[in-house]
């Protein structure tokens, strides 16, 4: 670890040492999350600058999506050293490094993350039972607490029901975690299933051992492992919510990133969504696109006999195509992570197949091909002409040493430069995390103190109960200001359907090539056919492609997205909206501010304000692609057909239109019901955000003395971290 690492993860240490101490005074929340990013920032910057450490290359991508064909074939010479159906329930990670022999090393979490976990774990009940608590005092019925958690478990915030989730798994397999918490364990083998056997104790779905492994190392006998750590990931669909977690800190370590998406289905709008809430928002500088079984892409090409050629190089533009539009699209949300913008850099995707890799290693040891390899094989030489079984050819569409000598040697060169640039930028965002919390604290722990020197039990009672009948007094107000924007916003939407009508206008019509060719020939005239002459007859063709029109369509969903999602930000002002719940929150408080802390009124409107977000109108437009492709065989139609294309194109546009209306009509019954619950719940969240530091004020003052003393030196603490931190 360099200097400028060591330095910030000890200060970081030394913060989150003392902020325990305070777990009695302070927002226990925020001291939770403080530690949590800590232990982020610990496992991240130690894994990062290691000395003489691994690059560390993270291979990502849903599951299915080919992730360990291509590292069999990327490293291990087309083997099947890595399953090639691993469940999506499989261990957070395995990291694949360089070692003598066949054997893998399990490591279980230390006593510090087991700690975390038990307390965030506790927290998660500690939630569930307060928010029962204050539902059922306003409900007029009674739910059984269990039932209650059920209905609200996806309320937990997540860093909570991870931890609780892996409780809950080891005290389900009767674990004696203390027995094995620190510890590593070792496996070896001589053969690849005894070894699977033995690993899936520790990571499969149903391993006894699994809610304890942090990672597993493989070790292999390699050279191109040398220097390098392949860190695999299970698929980003993971439906284990604290794997997936997990899985995200594990990708921040990485240096480089390969990001798999199926040829055959690429780019799906769930494979975008998933990839942008699964990467870490920065610190990942080199990520590539690699559109895996490029075989069965290659078999969607619907001309009959093509040239192997042509229909390479069409599935090739179709794939640049999709990812340049949907990471395109995709850019333009809010909350994209910044690695989504490096994929973006280095396109166009880099093409593989790994069965043509490993076909290709066979046919030259002339070993025999699996059934599988068999029958792509036999479908590329029924449906292309030039095909070749031969290795070199077979090596052409497997792509995989280009990717390894254009990807894989650059960034191994690149390793020293890359890692320091990883840990700076790593550092530059936790650092901005930390500073905000630390400030955070220091506020309410001022406001604080100066409630403790003015207030005692009944005092405060007191002024929490003028507070909710100040609320309450504003409520109508509130809830009038909820209906105006809504139906504000209802009008915009319904504006907004006649210009998506319109706009089809901008994107039909069908580009025509015109070509012409010459027959020359002679032919007997007059009287009995006895002269002869010349003649040419010219034929004009007319051409025009089908992948214009899809992308024409594309263009259209895209630019009606745009106008909607934009349109609407721009009439419909989110932040206006909260501006004038703010005034009026506040405004009803200026009036008699003598009697309370301004700070703590607004702190508690933002916390809850923050909670008011509209999503964008999102149009999955594969689809619509589906419904060309399905009908227009070739890539490109002639004469008669072209008028069918045009005919086509306008029916799938007003198709289009139709969907996305009815999308907004939806969009705007969404609305409704979204501002129906702010509305409903607003002024109930504010109070309910004042009532529990309230509570907490009251706790204190049993003591005021004695705790008042203890609250100035912790400010004074707080204000000396938020320093340190600021230099």
């Amino acid at each position: 670890m360099n200097v400028e690492a060591i330095q910030f993860n000890d200060k970081i240490q030394h913060i989150s040492d003392e902020l325990r101490k305070y777990n009695k005074f302070l927002s226990e929340d925020r001291i939770a999350l403080f530690q949590t990013n800590y232990l982020k920032l610990k496992n991240n910057l130690e894994g990062i600058m290691k000395s003489k450490r691994n690059l560390q290359i993270g291979i990502i991508g849903e599951v299915k999506a080919g992730k360990s064909s291509f590292i069999n074939a990327l490293i291990f010479d087309g083997k099947d050293i890595l399953p090639k159906a691993p469940t999506p329930m499989t261990a957070a990670l395995t990291k694949i490094s360089y070692g003598d022999r066949f054997e893998a090393e399990i490591v279980f979490y230390d006593e510090n993350d087991w700690n975390i976990i038990q307390h965030n774990a506790h927290l998660a009940d500690r939630f569930l039972r307060e928010l029962y608590e204050q539902e059922m005092e306003k409900s007029a019925y009674a739910m059984d607490f269990e039932q209650f958690c059920v209905f609200k478990k996806d309320d937990v915030p997540k860093e909570y029901s991870a931890c609780k989730e892996l409780i809950e798994m080891a005290e389900k397999n009767n674990l004696n975690v203390s027995q094995y918490i620190g510890q590593k364990i070792e496996i070896n083998a001589d053969e690849q299933d005894e070894y699977i056997e033995k690993l899936n104790h520790y990571v499969g779905a149903e391993g006894q051992f699994t809610p304890i492994v942090k990672y597993s190392v493989i070790k292999l006998n390699n050279e191109r492992l040398k220097n390098i750590e392949i860190v695999d990931t299970p698929g980003m669909n993971d439906p284990i919510v604290s794997r997936t977690i997990v899985t995200s800190d594990f990708l921040m370590n990485c240096d480089v990133v390969f990001f798999l998406s199926y040829a055959g289905q690429f780019l799906s709008q769930e494979e975008m969504g998933l990839l942008t809430r699964s990467l870490p928002e920065n610190s990942i500088s080199h990520a590539y696109l690699i559109a895996s079984k490029f075989d069965s892409a290659i078999l969607d090409y619907k001309q009959k006999k093509a040239p192997l050629k042509t229909a390479v190089q069409h599935t090739l533009f179709n794939l640049n195509q999709q990812a340049t539009t949907t990471i395109g699209e995709s850019i333009t949300q809010q909350n994209t992570p910044a690695v989504v913008k490096v994929i973006q850099a280095n396109l166009p995707p880099h093409p593989t197949s790994g069965l043509m890799y490993s076909s290709a290693m066979k046919l030259y040891h002339n070993e025999p091909l699996t059934k599988a390899e068999e029958h792509i094989l036999k479908q590329f030489e029924k449906r292309f002409e030039g095909f070749s079984r031969s290795p070199k050819e077979l090596m052409k569409l497997a792509n995989v040493h280009t990717i390894e000598g254009k990807i894989l040697s650059k960034v191994k060169t690149e390793k020293d430069n890359i890692i320091t640039e990883r840990s700076s930028t790593i550092i530059q965002d936790q650092h901005i995390e930390f500073l905000r919390l630390i400030r955070q604290m220091e506020e309410q722990t001022i406001d604080n103190i100066q409630e403790m020197k003015h207030s005692d039990v009944s005092g405060l009672k007191n002024k929490v109960e003028k507070i909710s009948s100040k609320l309450q007094s504003i409520r109508k107000n509130v809830n009038d200001i909820f209906t105006a924007n809504y139906l504000k916003a209802s009008r915009i939407l319904v504006d907004i359907k006649i210009d998506v009508e319109k706009e089809i206008n901008n994107h039909t019509g069908v580009k025509v090539a015109v070509s012409t060719s010459s027959d020359t020939g002679t032919r007997r005239t007059g009287f009995l056919g006895l002269k002869r002459e010349s003649y040419t007859i010219i034929t004009t063709n007319y051409t025009a492609e089908v992948t214009e029109v899809v992308a024409s369509i594309r263009k259209y969903i895209t630019r009606s997205r745009e106008m909607i999602n934009n349109e609407f930000k721009r009439l419909f002002d989110l932040q206006n909206m909260k501006k004038d719940v703010a005034n009026e929150v506040v405004g009803a408080f200026e009036l008699i501010s003598n009697e309370f802390n301004e700070s703590e009124i607004k702190r508690a409107l933002e916390i809850v304000l923050n909670q008011i977000v509209i999503q964008d109108i999102e149009v999955d437009q594969s689809k619509y692609d589906a419904k060309i492709t399905s009908t227009f065989s070739s890539p490109s139609v002639r004469n008669e057909e072209i008028s069918n294309l045009q005919l086509e194109q306008e029916r799938i546009l007003q198709q289009v239109a139709n969907d996305i209306k009815s999308e907004i009509d939806s969009k705007i019954k969404e609305i409704e019901l979204l501002l129906e619950k702010y509305s409903a719940n607003f002024i109930d969240d504010i109070e309910a955000q004042i009532t529990v530091n309230a509570k907490k004020i009251e706790m204190l003052l049993k003591d005021k003395e004695a705790n008042l003393k203890r609250m100035e030196e912790i400010a004074l603490k707080l204000n000396v971290f938020k320093k340190q931190l600021a230099q």
